[in-house]
């Protein structure tokens, strides 16, 4: 399984989890890369496939907790819930 989403890639949202079951999950923004040593990348097309898995994973509206708490296991920027305004988007 490919730990890397290059820049080109048209699947840039991803779920990446260790050995110890944590979750990271998000979007690379187009024309940056992200690589990862974790154990799994899931990469999805949408955020909705993103969150239909993070979901399936982590219980039910997981994926909307995490965006709009402000939760550092959310990457990125959602399209579909509104986030925290102290939330810092790294560049």
């Amino acid at each position: 399984m490919s730990h890397h989403i290059d820049k080109t890639q048209d699947k840039r949202w991803f779920c990446a989890e260790d050995a110890s079951d944590a979750h990271v999950f998000g979007v690379a923004i187009l024309g940056s890369v992200l690589d990862t040593g974790q154990s799994e990348l899931e990469v999805f097309l949408t955020e909705d496939e993103l969150e239909i898995y993070v979901d399936a994973e982590l219980g039910e509206d997981a994926y909307k907790e995490a965006v709009e708490t402000g939760s550092d296991s959310f990457v990125g920027i959602s399209g579909k819930y509104p986030m925290p305004s102290f939330r810092h988007i790294p560049q």
